[in-house]
């Protein structure tokens, strides 16, 4: 009769256990993300392959530029970051699997234990025999040596979701890796363009001081000859100091630009080596975009993201797991004695212990709501995360595509601008040489033509940065070989 009120009691004790626990919380689903379109817009090709299953070797011609890409690929201590992080996370999916698994861990323990003889277990001692004709000593050691182990299964998935997401945040770890590969190249190609750019305004420049002097010395021999007045002699010597004076600014620039591929690179500051072919093909011609759905395969950032997210939802489950029982079990088995020399006979020193238990809150909840609401509202908000992504990468896309475009018609301009501004100097010069035109013309006709040169350099660079920026904003870069 009792045996049965006790089975009855244990029952109703394990029903209220579950069902108290079993009224989880449910997860929180966002919005759907915006569908991408069909199509860029003003996008004419019809061509479904995006560049960004080039490899950077492909895409860019330069072989000097090539060379500065592996370097930094191959230096870059921030790259060497991205590399160790990935280590901590499959360390922690590591981590996760093994606590699906029991653990097992030797011990070996020594102590000394002494009861009050006004207790139960003092008053016993004294009068029980621990070997034949020896009674339990008062001052009784205990050696222990065992295995023990400890193993909660899994009824719930709790941990195998906790896995799931260890395995999620691996992913994003490396495709945080290869999203900083893809600006890494970026940067270094972005720079080298820019170094090239400064060359060719230096040249330029040079070009222009030599002209600007040979008008000095002409203008100072009209002085002298009472053909020119002390005025234009100095405007002539002002314009050429102020020209001097801004090549001294892009030697600058050109220095530090040289020392920021360094620091790409992994090293100190040193003679950056580039090619001479600035306004010659050094990309591919042609960049074609593909459909926009091809940016969620081919950008680590949204991939990235779309890892976290799933990382996030399973680290939500997980959580709201945790309203459920549990089921631990610890198990113990080995040798124990009160003397080393009876410490390994058998069967009298085999010790061993077995414990299951069943788990789960019945009062405190604060703590476990707390830590769901945490991660429901955490997958929630990457999940936003991951939307704004993909709508910046369109936009990025879109922006390069329409500056790209833009820049190819203003550089044909003002190629024919330049052209123009060049032959305006011959003319005015030859006008001032035969008294039809005054020293104004000719100053205007100087500073006019290095402007436009100017202008066109930088045109130039902007174009190539465009390219440069679509393939990254494409997803290009970051695998060598292709996707």
């Amino acid at each position: 009769m009792k045996r049965s009120i006790v089975l009855y009691l244990s029952a109703f004790f394990i029903s209220g256990l579950v069902w108290s626990s079993c009224k989880t919380p449910a997860i929180t689903s966002g919005e759907n993300a915006a569908k991408l379109p069909n199509s860029f817009p003003t996008q004419s090709s019809t061509d479904t392959v995006s560049a960004a299953s080039m490899s950077w070797k492909s895409y860019y011609k330069d072989p000097q530029l090539i060379a500065l890409i592996e370097k930094g690929l191959q230096n870059n201590l921030d790259l060497k970051q991205f590399t160790q992080r990935m280590k901590s996370a499959e360390a922690e999916w590591l981590r996760a699997s093994g606590a699906m698994r029991p653990t097992v861990q030797p011990m070996l323990t020594t102590s000394i234990r002494r009861f009050g003889l006004y207790t139960m277990d003092g008053a016993g001692n004294i009068v029980t025999d621990i070997v034949p004709g020896k009674i339990v000593p008062i001052d009784l050691p205990d050696y222990w040596v065992a295995f023990q182990s400890s193993w909660e299964a899994d009824l719930w998935g709790k941990l195998k979701n906790r896995k799931k997401a260890a395995i999620a945040q691996f992913f994003a770890s490396r495709e945080g890796k290869n999203l900083f590969t893809t600006i890494l190249i970026s940067e270094i190609a972005s720079a080298y363009f820019t170094l090239q750019s400064l060359d060719e305004t230096i040249q330029i420049i040079d070009n222009t001081i030599q002209l600007q002097e040979q008008a000095f010395e002409v203008i100072k021999i009209q002085k002298q000859a009472a053909a020119a007045t002390e005025l234009a002699v100095k405007q002539f010597e002002a314009q050429l100091l102020n020209t001097k004076a801004l090549r001294w600014e892009i030697v600058t620039q050109q220095i530090e630009t040289e020392n920021l591929i360094c620091q790409l690179i992994g090293g100190f500051p040193e003679k950056i080596q580039r090619g001479s072919q600035f306004f010659l093909p050094q990309m591919e011609k042609t960049v074609n975009v593909g459909i926009p759905s091809t940016l969620l395969e081919k950008r680590p950032d949204i991939r990235q993201a779309s890892f976290q997210v799933a990382a996030a939802k399973m680290n939500a489950e997980a959580a709201r797991k945790a309203f459920l029982p549990s089921f631990q079990i610890n198990a113990m088995i080995g040798f124990q004695a009160f003397r080393p020399d009876l410490l390994f006979r058998m069967p009298e020193s085999i010790a061993y212990s077995l414990i299951g238990g069943l788990t789960a809150p019945l009062v405190n909840k604060a703590g476990i709501k707390a830590q769901f609401e945490q991660a429901n509202a955490n997958q929630l908000e990457i999940l936003y995360q991951y939307q704004y992504q993909v709508i910046k990468a369109y936009a990025e896309v879109y922006n390069e595509m329409v500056r790209l475009k833009n820049l190819d018609q203003a550089f044909e301009l003002k190629k024919r601008e330049v052209e123009t501004s060049l032959a305006a100097v011959d003319i005015s010069r030859d006008l001032f040489r035969t008294a039809r035109a005054g020293y104004i013309e000719i100053l205007y006709a100087q500073q006019s033509a290095l402007q436009t040169q100017l202008q066109l350099v930088d045109n130039r660079r902007k174009q190539l940065l465009a390219k440069v920026h679509l393939y990254r904003a494409l997803g290009g870069g970051w695998d060598e070989i292709g996707n």
